[in-house]
């Protein structure tokens, strides 16, 4: 992959922050047993915040690692059925990430590219989504 100019992009999820019995997760094993030249990672803000990880740490933990990242926001439903929260996805800026000082610290990452995601629009048109997610970020700066 190196030698045709690419690098290889893990993209991670909630789970990836579990904790093995060695007390690291995941991504802490990727960073340090593949080399940066040869990976990189698309960091999901949704699923740092649903690993309960906090996305500038991640952000400055992979930093220059980080050509891309992958920017969806994150809600609680609550099932009335069952009492319950559900987390959900939702348009970049209508949840509870905050999203003004993650693009700062992907500045400071060298981080190249931003891209709007998000998995399930539970029956709102999903164009309409990313109108609202790009109408966000471009209304905080972002171009």
């Amino acid at each position: 992959i190196a030698d045709a100019g690419k690098l290889f992009m893990y993209h991670n999820h909630d789970f990836e922050y579990q904790k093995f019995s060695d007390g690291r997760n995941m991504l802490e094993h990727l960073m340090a047993d593949m080399p940066k030249e040869l990976m990189g990672f698309t960091l999901d803000t949704h699923w740092v915040v649903s690993g309960n990880h906090d996305p500038i740490e991640e952000i400055k933990r992979l930093s220059g690692r980080l050509p891309c990242v992958h920017f969806k926001d994150l809600i609680f439903d609550l099932d009335l059925k069952t009492k319950n929260f559900e987390k959900r996805f939702a348009p970049v800026g209508s949840g509870i990430i905050k999203f003004e000082p993650i693009v700062s610290a992907l500045e400071d990452a060298g981080c190249e590219f931003v891209f709007i995601e998000q998995d399930n629009c539970y029956g709102e048109d999903p164009f309409a989504c990313v109108k609202k997610s790009f109408d966000y970020l471009k209304g905080i700066g972002l171009e």
